[in-house]
């Protein structure tokens, strides 16, 4: 996709960019605090070995957040569901809008629903309105 540079500070990373991201997280002391802090029992050195295996978006979403995020479903809703039958090509990109109730959580299960369905996941920005 190609994003306007007026949106730099906000655009997704590209995968040429994750080597990168990956290594300024790691060397982050704060980073370090909250992924222990989150993640209690879980080795540091074995986590960012992981992110460093994640070449894509795609694949960094999947290894850290795609279980996760059912986990949560499974402990917080009845179920989650999607009808994806009026999309006629699960090749295509489509525009998804939703209300304002939690842009980053409603993106998030729509991007797990998208994986099981054989689709690409969400792009999603925050920026400062």
């Amino acid at each position: 996709m190609n994003i306007p540079a007026e949106f730099n500070e906000i655009r997704p990373y590209t995968p040429e960019e994750l080597p990168q991201i990956y290594e300024e997280l790691i060397a982050d002391p704060a980073f370090r605090t909250v992924v222990e802090s989150v993640m209690p029992g879980v080795p540091f050195e074995g986590l960012a070995m992981k992110m460093r295996q994640c070449k894509t978006n795609l694949e960094f979403q999947k290894a850290f957040f795609y279980g996760l995020l059912w986990d949560l479903v499974k402990k917080t809703a009845n179920g989650l569901t999607f009808d994806c039958s009026a999309l006629s090509d699960l090749t295509r990109n489509y525009t998804f809008i939703s209300n304002h109730r939690d842009i980053i959580l409603d993106s998030a299960f729509l991007s797990i629903l998208l994986i099981d369905n054989g689709m690409t996941t969400v792009e999603i920005a925050i920026g400062d309105n």
